[in-house]
């Protein structure tokens, strides 16, 4: 069983504190870490469409090529991602560019982790870019109120000495913009604010606390009932198989279901 004080928490394992708590315990407590199960051939081809394109992105981002090999799956629809995406960021010598750039950081006794699709450094300014591929267009109202845009933005700012290689970022100083390739007109930017920050941190350690408090026994079971059918742990607490996930789910990350191991550990 791991130990909730050691625990680097994402935005994704606080939204499933939020929706379960019983999930939560059984994968970042009991350790009982297995992907979701994407049942229908649409759900998996949305999901590898977007794991290819996260890949050329961060291949565009590092210098490397983004040429597509003839015959490759779903290569005239990621093709035309890729172009979006060179309409949307040009790439420009002066600034600085940290594709699925991963932090760990402990700060003011909590523990937090992300992964970024991708941060850019100019002057004293850092943009966050997060790349959404699933079938809808994007919401505003419903990306401001999300646990990523929460846990990102604040993480963002508390690491930025490290990742910003010395340079102040402040949270006036940073954005962060949503961005779809199906639809590359609908992006999504979001300022910060010096107050949006202290209440965000208020609001992660007064969560991240609480989570710390609760006895083993206490993580109990969601009474809304309607996410569990989709729950990867639904052969556990309600005896079936699950029927799949959402993959248009904006506080999931396929991330999740890699190694943490890798990732930096920032610790101030």
């Amino acid at each position: 069983m791991n130990t909730l004080n050691e625990l680097y928490l994402s935005q994704y394992a606080l939204s499933t504190f939020d929706t379960c708590p019983r999930k939560f315990r059984y994968r970042y407590v009991d350790g009982l870490f297995w992907p979701r199960n994407w049942t229908s051939r649409d759900q998996r081809e949305r999901m590898e469409k977007g794991r290819l394109f996260h890949l050329l992105a961060q291949r565009y981002f590092s210098g490397a090529t983004t040429a597509i090999p003839p015959g490759a799956l779903f290569r005239e629809e990621l093709s035309k991602w890729v172009a979006r995406l060179k309409e949307l960021i040009t790439i420009d010598p002066d600034s600085v560019y940290l594709p699925e750039l991963h932090i760990k950081l402990e700060t003011g006794g909590i523990r937090l982790q992300a992964k970024y699709d991708l941060i850019v450094l100019s002057g004293n300014r850092a943009q966050i870019f997060d790349w959404k591929t699933d079938e809808r267009p994007l919401q505003q109202a419903r990306l401001a109120r999300a646990g990523q845009t929460r846990v990102y933005r604040y993480l963002a700012v508390e690491a930025a000495n490290i990742y910003a290689r010395g340079t102040t970022i402040k949270p006036g100083g940073m954005d962060m913009t949503y961005w779809n390739p199906s639809y590359p007109a609908g992006a999504v930017s979001l300022p910060y604010s010096e107050a949006e920050h202290r209440e965000a941190g208020r609001n992660l350690h007064e969560l991240i606390n609480h989570i710390r408090s609760l006895r083993y026994q206490d993580f109990a079971e969601t009474s809304d009932l309607k996410s569990c059918p989709g729950c990867e742990y639904s052969p556990i607490c309600q005896g079936r198989a699950a029927t799949g996930g959402d993959p248009s789910d904006e506080d999931f990350d396929p991330g999740e279901d890699l190694s943490w191991e890798d990732a930096p550990e920032i610790v101030y």
